[in-house]
């Protein structure tokens, strides 16, 4: 279980894939959020191209934190 802290993404792997999604988000206050699903992000590809790819770095790099995230705690758990 991770909290999120103001400002935070999540949901993002379902521009990148057409995977079930493979989270469970609860908020505990009153929440603000904004969508961008798949189709919305194509088109925005198609009209703004530029954006797109920052939002793909984006989400790149906070696949690439969560990750390192995740390895240290495999490591810990490992010792």
């Amino acid at each position: 279980m991770v909290t999120l802290a103001s400002g935070a993404i999540f949901g993002e792997m379902g521009i990148l894939d057409e995977k079930p999604r493979s989270a469970t988000v609860i908020a505990t206050t009153t929440t603000s959020c904004y969508v961008l699903d798949r189709d919305r992000f194509k088109m925005l590809q198609e009209e703004q191209p530029r954006i797109a790819t920052s939002l793909f770095r984006i989400i790149a790099l906070i696949l690439a934190d969560r990750l390192r995230g995740a390895n240290v705690v495999i490591a810990e758990l490992e010792s």
